[in-house]
């Protein structure tokens, strides 16, 4: 069965190291525990997508290594499209270091070899973007989030894109078109706030929606959600959960859950409840793929949780 979701972007092993506070400098903390899991925000997203019952595929490459073959086989796990994933001798796998301290907090540490694993334009499958009813990125590389972009809005398909403050950066002209090709928008504050060069984000969920999204979905933390479309706006409060392990990954999951919700024909604001409690169970376990299944999030809101406040 041919991918429903594809996602563009870059996969890696996280190698994580549990601490009870941050190390500040020149001092030393002891190792609670260690954990590793496969990584990567797109990665991630496809995995989440998959967790949700929708077929998903993840389009990058990793190296012909040990790591690479490992993030292979969990995607096969998920049965996952790997026809537009490769293990290129040519590079090396990324491995990136996270430190979780109790509260969950992280710090990233990141592989140079995240940048150098993304797909290059003249790399890209055009019949497999145009298959897919949904195409997802981050756009770390903008020549190829473009191209696949233009693919999938010829074929007449949807375009979901996650923005964040590394590419935000690169400023509003140098990504407007991406935008305006774009129909659901999922930046984090940061990314919103930076790319507008507003200090409010509902004012910058405005702007974003005037560029060309029909949704635009900020994340904000334990904040919760602001949803923006043209019938209005809507703060979704997070969903509280016992026991905070690691905040990791917690924004992939929101995305995949509420682009599967919308694959599904779900509302938006439906969508995005949905995906708050996605994102609230992912918590509660190490890892940026510690998303629930589907089953799962329907039993946790069917339990009627308690709501965080809105920020």
């Amino acid at each position: 069965m041919a991918a429903k979701i594809v996602g563009l972007g870059v996969s890696s092993i996280d190698e994580f190291v549990l601490v009870e506070e941050f190390c500040r400098p020149d001092d030393k903390i002891w190792i609670k525990d260690f954990a590793r899991q496969c990584g990567g925000v797109v990665a991630n997203f496809c995995v989440g997508v998959a967790r949700m019952g929708v077929k998903s595929g993840f389009m990058g490459s990793a190296g012909d290594d040990p790591n690479g073959h490992e993030i292979l086989q969990n995607f096969k796990n998920h049965d996952m499209d790997v026809e537009h994933f490769f293990l290129k001798k040519e590079t090396k796998t990324p491995v990136n270091i996270i430190v979780v301290d109790s509260h969950g907090g992280r710090q990233i540490l990141q592989d140079p070899y995240m940048e150098k694993n993304v797909l290059k334009a003249n790399e890209i499958m055009a019949d497999y973007v145009a298959r897919a009813d949904i195409f997802h990125t981050d756009a770390v590389n903008i020549e190829s989030a473009r191209k696949c972009m233009r693919i999938a809005k010829e074929a007449g398909k949807r375009v979901s894109f996650d923005l964040e403050r590394h590419v935000a950066v690169y400023g509003l002209d140098a990504i407007r078109d991406l935008l305006g090709m774009t129909d659901i928008l999922l930046p984090n504050r940061r990314g919103a706030l930076e790319l507008t060069k507003e200090t409010d984000v509902r004012r910058a969920a405005r702007k974003l929606l005037g560029l060309g999204p029909e949704i635009v979905l900020i994340t904000l933390g334990e904040g919760g959600s602001l949803l923006v479309t043209a019938e209005g706006e809507h703060r979704i409060p997070i969903y509280k959960v016992e026991n905070v392990v690691d905040t990791t990954g917690a924004g992939d999951a929101f995305n995949s859950a509420f682009v599967s919700c919308i694959y599904k024909g779900m509302a938006p604001l439906e969508a995005a409840d949905f995906a708050s409690a996605v994102a609230a169970l992912s918590v509660t376990k190490v890892g940026a793929q510690s998303m629930p299944r589907w089953k799962e999030a329907e039993e946790f809101m069917a339990s009627k949780p308690e709501r965080g406040p809105v920020g």
